[in-house]
């Protein structure tokens, strides 16, 4: 056997021991592997992301810095 046909038993044996509550998943992430461009990466664009638009809009240094403080007071 080849290795893409090994491939492919190994990928029905992995589908048939999936619960049926997880086959609808399985199927959608299939699908979507073979979208024309489901290999390429296309991040958001800013126009269509306000998050985006707004990252480094306010300085804060660390956010975490004196947490302990803020939550539990002066510790002795």
């Amino acid at each position: 056997m080849t290795n893409t046909q090994t491939l492919r038993v190994e990928l029905i044996n992995e589908i048939n021991s999936l619960p049926d509550e997880k086959l609808p998943k399985a199927l959608d992430l299939l699908k979507s592997l073979l979208e024309p461009n489901a290999a390429q990466f296309n991040p958001p664009k800013a126009e269509n992301n306000p998050l985006l638009d707004y990252i480094g809009g306010i300085s804060h240094g660390s956010l975490s810095a004196d947490v302990d403080k803020e939550l539990y007071g002066e510790q002795p």
